[in-house]
């Protein structure tokens, strides 16, 4: 399992409401491949939680959220956003790939989508938070230029970690996409 073939090719594509349940089990996924390295007091995060926030992604005018599909099996996602006082600066979350795909180059065509609609919408900066553990993670950030911006308040018994991006965006004084 996990390969694309020519009758199922990875696409990327914007996620909309009825991609609420993958997005919430993706990402429940990914949190529970962390077990191994995360410790013993870390637990997943809670369905109810999950689902909230990839709702309030999803609700938001100021978001864009994308997945990965292999037919109609949806195997990866991303999501970008912005908040009002920090209008040049986005946050990221994932790419997040089911394990089962991990190493098909599913991380970076949803982390390539992510980073043009970035580029598209003429922000400075962006921003997302890793676990100090997920070397696999950091490495993939860092092989693209992101760096380590500061450490953040250990949150579920794992110390965390902001990477960020300086990015090409419009001239200063010029209007944001």
């Amino acid at each position: 399992m996990g390969k694309g073939t020519p009758e199922h090719p990875v696409a990327v594509r914007a996620a909309g409401p009825r991609d609420l349940d993958a997005l919430v089990a993706l990402s429940l996924a990914c949190a529970r491949s962390r077990q191994e390295w995360a410790g013993a007091d870390w637990s997943a995060p809670a369905l109810v939680t999950e689902r909230r926030l990839w709702w309030d992604r999803l609700s938001d005018s100021r978001s864009w959220v994308a997945v990965a599909e292999a037919g109609p099996t949806r195997v990866g996602c991303i999501a970008v956003w912005t908040r009002p006082q920090h209008a040049q600066r986005a946050y990221m979350v994932g790419p997040l790939v089911d394990p089962e795909w991990w190493g098909e180059g599913i991380g970076t065509a949803l982390y390539t989508q992510a980073m043009s609609v970035l580029g598209s919408r003429g922000y400075r900066r962006a921003e997302l938070a890793v676990e100090a553990g997920n070397g696999p993670a950091r490495e993939f950030l860092e092989r693209r230029g992101w760096e380590q911006a500061e450490s953040l308040p250990a949150r579920s018994a794992m110390a965390v970690l902001t990477y960020a991006r300086e990015l090409a965006g419009p001239a200063p004084g010029a209007a944001a996409a």
